[in-house]
């Protein structure tokens, strides 16, 4: 029964992401770009790898080298304050720089000649393809350490937080890849690395309250709201500002 709850929340998450992204594409007149959803998905993991090796000093330090032996984990990890904002600033920097990566690396090897600006629109691919492979890395995760206690409604539940998630990555993506093709890169990854380890912050610091729910919602809201601000900026009003506005 596990193991099908396990693929409720796999099949359910993938594809409410994946229809929140078409209809984001749908608002402005795009269609899905598979070529940068397969980069989002691959550059993830080299986010989640980037994420790892500045949070590894910390990890070593507290727990020690028995963190690479194959030993199984047993019990709850707790953190400090401390540990959880530099965790979060690990997570908002790892994955923040690895969104812009696909396109700065295929401009560098076109010298500049593709993507072809305005490209902001695919920054929605990639932070789609964000969402989908973190679905697959929680599930991979969630599965190495055993959720013998995954219900079906926590199945529910987790797919209904993935739509919070995919809003985010695809609003942080876009600001970025806007931010490359203005050539504002350094104020618009920034602005994306604190929000994303603000997010991952407030996450770490409530997760184990009894203000889950309401961080979930206050989660959604502030998702939303930035995803809004970076469309309507983007596509919106975005064509009307010049080079100098992504500061």
């Amino acid at each position: 029964m596990v193991l099908l709850n396990i693929f409720s929340y796999l099949l359910l998450s993938s594809g409410i992401s994946f229809l929140v992204g078409v209809i984001l594409l749908r608002l402005i007149k795009k269609a899905i770009d598979w070529r940068y959803l397969s980069y989002g998905m691959s550059f993830f993991f080299v986010g989640i790898a980037l994420h790892g090796l500045i949070a590894l000093p910390v990890v070593v330090w507290k727990v020690g080298f028995k963190i690479f032996l194959p030993v199984p984990h047993i019990g709850a990890a707790h953190f400090s304050l401390w540990e959880i904002i530099y965790y979060a600033l690990a997570a908002g920097i790892g994955q923040e720089i690895a969104k812009g990566m696909p396109v700065l690396l295929e401009l560098k090897r076109t010298q500049g000649s593709s993507p072809v600006a305005p490209f902001a629109h695919l920054g929605i691919n990639l932070g789609l393809g964000f969402s989908l492979a973190e679905i697959v890395f929680i599930v991979l995760m969630g599965w190495q350490a055993g959720m013998s206690d995954f219900t079906f409604g926590d199945a529910m539940l987790g797919s209904l937080e993935r739509i919070s998630a995919t809003l985010f990555h695809v609003g942080t993506a876009t600001w970025i890849v806007y931010g490359i093709e203005k050539k504002k890169i350094l104020p618009a990854l920034l602005a994306c690395i604190f929000l994303h380890s603000l997010a991952d912050f407030a996450a770490g610091f409530f997760g184990d309250s009894d203000f889950i729910f309401a961080g979930e919602v206050a989660l959604f809201v502030f998702s939303f709201l930035f995803l809004w601000i970076v469309l309507h900026f983007v596509f919106g009003r975005g064509k009307e500002v010049s080079v100098n506005s992504v500061e």
